[in-house]
């Protein structure tokens, strides 16, 4: 039997996120669901390779997604870590700066493989209208208690909002 998906958006709070240096890869891929798929094998090439040492690190790692939400049809994905404000990018990495931004911040209780449900209510539920003007659509922070080998667990998505 199937295990039924949550139906209900986690509560949404309004909040700061702070400017971030972040080291890692970036991709462009249609935005389709079987292209988001190809997600997990980024992640295993930025662990596998130049990202293995900054991953030794940090415990919180970031998926940005630009262009998810705009009617392009496709989607950038960086997958990387923080990195401090002198720290020099590996070679094979990409520097990707987000500035500070008043955003919706939510606690993702499912699985990665859910994250698209739970940003589709969040964007239908309306109560937040998405920043006009915004350098990212979405932003999954993976905490120190994510586990890879599950998908979940210590997820925040992180959605520019108009202030």
């Amino acid at each position: 039997m199937k295990k039924a998906l949550k139906t209900e958006l986690q509560a949404t709070r309004i909040g700061h996120m702070p400017a971030l240096r972040l080291a890692g890869l970036m991709r462009r891929y249609p935005a389709t669901a079987d292209a988001m798929k190809k997600l997990g094998a980024q992640w295993q090439e930025f662990a596998g390779g130049a990202g293995r040492r900054l991953l030794a690190q940090g415990p919180v790692t970031y998926g940005v997604h630009i262009g998810l939400f705009g009617d392009s049809g496709e989607d950038q994905y960086f997958s990387g870590v923080e990195i401090g404000a002198q720290d020099a990018v590996p070679a094979g990495l990409t520097e990707f700066r987000l500035p500070p931004l008043t955003c919706a911040i939510i606690d993702h209780d499912g699985a990665v493989s859910e994250i698209s449900q739970t940003t589709s209510k969040f964007l239908r539920d309306g109560s937040h209208p998405l920043a006009r003007s915004r350098p990212f659509d979405l932003v999954e922070r993976y905490g120190k208690n994510f586990d890879p080998a599950s998908a979940r667990g210590d997820i925040q998505l992180v959605i520019p909002v108009e202030d």
